[in-house]
């Protein structure tokens, strides 16, 4: 499958936004090693870098990802305290993968082997050190017994520099937040849901695409890679339903894209059934009992059994696709999905992509009604004492049209405070080096300056 370099750098741009929040999130986890929302943060932007680069072949980046995956999946089950020790070498598996971020074309030739080993050593060391918790049947009460660790395990949770109080009382926090539903994070199962919805909107163009076009192998790669999105999350969150259907249409998916299958319309016409249910799914995803995907499960497992195609198989042609950039809009507190379905038409979305060519053309289209504003107003001058409301309408105009260029403008807005988040880290480092204590504030983090001014200013502060 030939790769598309747009979609390349669409991963690459939202990879590269990921790794500020998995660095900050770290230097947080070493001052609160437990908590589970962080660690669940993080596992979750790791996943998502590491599944695109699945997707585009990206092998080192995915190996490296896949490392401090298994090492942040082994702290939420609470068999792994991350303590300086670990954050050191976590933080220094992020500047690997940073590295072979920005240089996405030769990353594959970027050795991993070295912080590869050191995150497998940590899981090891969790998997040796492990506590074993089981219900005491025993006794009369219901509480939950810690069994006696070997002095193996001691040593590991003493050299990671935790004492066995504090090993085991995390544990029986983690224990008692999987068995009360606590795992799952409100606001990261409510970030997985706008994300899903935004992917099952485009789901739904890509599919009725394809219905003209069958052979379109850039729009197949696209509905790909939002399933895949889709399905990652639900994994993560375990919403059974929802990755299982989702894992079903990535299968015909992948027969497309290698040429077994063409999406003929009845094809399209069970995907789209799908998309139905999935939107019911995702919209119910706290209550989806009552959605029974069994029957539709067995219609789209039958369209995977068809055979590969032997002769004049369609040429599956490549289109490019543009640069975008997103656009963040103000929250509307009116506007609640309240576990309404989805239907097929457009909802009112939080965010959308604009080609940066549009956004560009809009803020001189905007600087120019600027100019014509003010030609206006110089012709209209002599008039207004003539002419009776002449002077309201130029108000009102004159109001309008300022109101329009301050929100055009503010589209390229970013706060200041993004020049500051390296700081962090290289605060913990003189720390090392310096072996004090350190306390870094920063104020007016949230005044906001034009994006070609945010960036001028990254590389010489930081």
């Amino acid at each position: 499958m030939e790769r598309s370099d747009d979609l390349i750098n669409t991963f690459i741009e939202e990879a590269r936004e990921h790794l500020p929040i998995i660095e900050a999130g770290l230097l947080a986890l070493e001052h609160k090693p437990d908590d589970h929302a962080l660690l669940n943060e993080l596992f979750r932007s790791v996943h998502t870098i590491k599944g695109g680069a699945g997707f585009f072949g990206l092998g080192n980046i995915g190996l490296l990802t896949h490392s401090m995956e298994n090492v942040f999946s082994q702290a939420r089950d609470g068999k792994l305290l991350l303590s300086h020790v670990q954050i050191d070498v976590l933080l220094a598996s992020l500047d690997r993968l940073v590295q072979m971020i920005d240089d996405s074309a030769n990353s594959n030739n970027i050795a991993v082997d070295v912080p590869c080993q050191q995150l497998n050593a940590l899981v090891d060391s969790a998997n040796q050190a492990s506590t074993v918790l089981v219900q005491d049947t025993q006794d009369d009460d219901d509480g939950i017994t810690l069994f006696e660790n070997n002095h193996q395990a001691e040593r590991i949770a003493i050299n990671q520099g935790h004492d066995l109080e504090t090993l085991e009382q995390y544990s029986l926090e983690q224990q008692a937040a999987d068995e009360t539903g606590e795992y799952y994070q409100d606001d990261l199962v409510i970030s997985f849901i706008e994300e899903a919805r935004d992917c099952a909107a485009r789901i739904e163009s890509c599919l009725l695409t394809l219905e003209d076009n069958p052979c379109d192998i850039q729009t197949i790669n696209e509905l790909f890679r939002h399933v895949h999105t889709i399905k990652g999350g639900a994994g993560f969150l375990r919403l059974q339903k929802i990755a299982h259907l989702t894992h079903i249409i990535e299968d015909i998916l992948s027969l497309a894209k290698n040429a077994n299958l063409i999406l003929e319309k009845h094809y399209i016409d069970t995907l789209l059934e799908a998309y139905d249910v999935l939107i019911q799914l995702i919209a119910q995803y706290n209550d989806d009992a009552a959605i029974d995907i069994h029957p539709l499960c067995q219609r789209l497992l039958a369209l995977t059994q068809a055979g590969p195609l032997e002769h004049d198989e369609p040429v599956l042609e490549e289109r490019p696709a543009p640069a975008a950039i997103v656009i963040t809009a103000p929250e509307d507190p009116g506007n609640e999905h309240d576990g309404a379905l989805l239907g097929r038409h457009n909802e009112t979305e939080e965010s959308i992509r604009v080609h940066v060519k549009r956004l560009n053309k809009l803020i001189d289209l905007a600087g120019e009604l600027v100019l014509v504003r003010n030609q206006i107003f110089r012709v209209c001058e002599p008039l207004i004492s003539q002419t009776n409301g002449l002077k309201v309408v130029l108000h009102n105009f004159n109001r309008i049209t300022s109101e329009m260029q301050e929100e055009i403008m503010s589209t390229r807005m970013q706060p200041v405070g993004v020049i500051f988040n390296r700081f962090p880290r290289l605060i913990r480092q003189l720390e090392n080096d310096l072996h004090k204590q350190l306390e870094l504030v920063t104020e007016g983090a949230d005044v906001e300056l034009d994006k070609t001014i945010i960036e001028s200013l990254t590389d010489p502060v930081t």
